[in-house]
């Protein structure tokens, strides 16, 4: 970016830091504007002691602080947890595993939805478990209580999207979804599960039949309604991400069509839809790499990401990308910026919202890390970047290198209310640290460094 761009930018209101103290709390990963209030859930992707507990927490409109209200009991390891727990923290034999941990480490997507068998609407919100994942609900007074998860799978991890769709709350389970591990390689196939009674184990039944039908791999990793249609984006590291849509109905499994395949045909470098938001006639798609921007393990080298949209007709563009020959034609992208708003450190467009008549795209990047690989002769510099387009096809900058915190990697949630744009970030300092001890460095910026996500308003 610019000097000359990186002149207007402003400086954002600071809501909340270093994880509304909790340090482990490392991602802001989820809003929602429930009864007057903005709801925030945050993740402790470590999930290596019982404080890394998925959080929420809510803020009221005239209040100046947030109000936890769910805070992950700790529970007792059992089998399965402590293999999983191996499976992501190897020198965990080495160092004994703990007796307990969080019974959620993570707070993954919220939807508001009213139960046929309670006739209220309710905030639900899923989470992310060593233990499985699970689906919360609120109640009197804005506390959360656990209620009967769809039917998944045994290994699945996550509740990784919710979305309300002509009386029923979808949800699709995930794999590992923290940023120091990347599974998107695993050949995993999608599956949707639907329910008008959520709270009612019975009533849950798959609204796909696996993969849609096919033998594609890739889970759903977004979900989203307009157009008159549910969509849902999945990410596959192999073949890039797919995007499907159904119109519903009253018969459950749906009928989907696919309107989108092999990551847009940039495949593998498109791996997964990480973002989906409807902006005038369009839904827009903000694709990505998980973690560093590559996958190497299957030699995928360092890609940025794209911006896509597409009409109700099922015709799409490139809208910040690369130009190509599709099946449909030639690509050519509209704002005539290239991978990642032209910077080759954004990994991924993690977040999309409309606010005040315009859509606000923000960034992962991993530039950072690539600072600390490089020396101490390198300055550390990066983080995240917050773009804002009128039309959607015209962008401009907003916020650039983490507003100031270099260690503020990604932006992984926004929300639009009445008192302006609200920002929830990721930063990852002790891995940060760590991976400097490591090349021999010592820097000063990151020992004083902040910890845990923060929460930022833009007015």
């Amino acid at each position: 970016m610019s000097d000359m761009a990186k002149d207007h930018l402003k400086a954002p209101e600071v809501l909340a830091k270093n994880g509304l103290g909790h340090p482990s709390s490392a991602v802001a990963q989820a809003f929602a504007l429930f009864d007057g209030a903005v709801y925030l859930g945050a993740s402790a992707p470590r999930a290596s002691t019982a404080e890394d507990a998925a959080r929420i927490f809510r803020h009221l409109p005239d209040g100046a602080s947030w109000t936890p209200c769910y805070t992950a009991a700790p529970r007792r390891l059992d089998a399965a947890a402590e293999a999983r727990l191996a499976a992501r923290r190897p020198l965990a034999d080495a160092t004994g595993a703990p007796e307990t941990l969080a019974e959620a480490f993570g707070i993954t997507c919220f939807a508001p939805f009213e139960g046929k068998g309670d006739g209220l609407t309710r905030l639900y919100a899923g989470t992310a478990s060593l233990f499985g994942p699970g689906l919360l609900r609120s109640g009197p007074g804005g506390a959360f209580e656990d209620i009967s998860a769809p039917p998944f799978a045994e290994g699945d991890i996550a509740t990784g999207a919710l979305q309300s769709f002509q009386g029923r709350l979808y949800a699709a389970p995930r794999g590992e979804i923290t940023a120091e591990i990347d599974e998107a390689a695993a050949p995993r196939t999608a599956r949707l599960y639907a329910s008008d009674d959520p709270a009612d184990p019975e009533s849950w039944q798959q609204a796909s039949r696996p993969g849609f039908g096919t033998d594609l791999p890739g889970e759903i990793v977004a979900l989203c309604a307009t157009h008159g249609h549910l969509y849902a984006a999945t990410a596959c590291a192999r073949k890039g991400f797919a995007l499907w849509r159904t119109e519903g109905g009253e018969s459950l499994p749906h009928n989907w069509t696919q309107v989108l395949e092999a990551g847009a045909f940039r495949f593998a470098q498109n791996m997964m839809a990480a973002s989906l938001c409807a902006f005038g006639d369009h839904l827009y798609i903000g694709t990505g790499i998980p973690g560093l921007g590559a996958a190497r393990t299957i030699d995928v080298a360092e890609a940025a990401p794209e911006l896509l949209r597409i009409a109700a007709d099922g015709t799409w563009d490139v809208v910040v990308g690369t130009t190509r020959i599709s099946p449909d034609g030639l690509k050519v992208p509209l704002s005539a910026q290239g991978p990642g708003f032209d910077d080759p450190f954004n990994a991924a467009i993690s977040a999309l919202v409309e606010h005040d008549g315009a859509l606000y795209a923000g960034t992962q990047n991993w530039a950072p890390y690539a600072a600390i690989h490089a020396g101490e002769g390198v300055p550390l510099q990066g983080g995240f970047q917050l773009w804002r387009s009128l039309d959607g096809e015209s962008w401009e900058p907003v916020l650039d290198e983490g507003a100031g915190e270099v260690t503020e990697t990604g932006i992984r949630a926004m929300i639009s209310t009445e008192a302006g744009l609200w920002i929830g970030t990721e930063r990852h300092t002790p891995l940060m640290r760590l991976i400097d001890r490591m090349a021999g460095g010592a820097r000063t910026e990151l020992a004083a460094a902040s910890t845990g996500f923060s929460v930022l308003k833009l007015a």
